[in-house]
C-alpha cells in the first residue's frame, strides 16, 4: 500500500467488526480498514455528522478496545474516517503490532 506522506500515522489493511455506542447498521455489520494509531476508516452507510464525538469498541488480536473519537469526514454511503482521541499507550502498542490483512 502506497502511503500519503501527509499522514502522521501508517495505515494497515485490517478488517473487523466495530460497533458505535447509540448506532446500528441494520443493514450491514460496521466493519473498519485503514487503521492507524491515530484513527481508522469505517465502512458503514450510517451517517455521523462530521465533528462529533463518538465511543467506539473493537477487537484486536483478542483484545478488546475501546477509544473516544471523532469523526473527520463521512462520505455516504462508503463510511466515515474517524480519528482516535484517548488511544491507551498499551492499545497503541497492540495496533501497531497488526499485521495487515492480505
Amino acid at each position: 500500500m502506497r502511503e500519503d506522506p501527509r499522514r502522521k500515522s501508517t495505515r494497515k489493511s485490517h478488517l473487523s467488526e466495530v460497533h458505535i455506542d447509540g448506532v446500528r447498521d441494520t443493514t450491514d455489520p460496521i466493519r473498519m480498514s485503514d487503521l492507524s494509531m491515530k484513527g481508522v476508516f469505517l465502512d458503514t452507510r450510517c451517517v455521523i455528522a462530521a465533528g462529533s464525538t463518538v465511543q467506539l469498541s473493537f477487537r484486536i488480536a483478542g483484545h478488546p478496545i475501546s477509544v473516544t473519537a471523532r469523526v473527520v469526514y463521512c462520505t455516504p454511503p462508503f463510511g466515515m474516517g474517524v480519528e482516535f482521541l484517548d488511544l491507551s499507550p498499551e492499545d497503541c502498542a497492540r495496533i501497531e503490532m497488526v499485521r495487515p490483512d492480505a
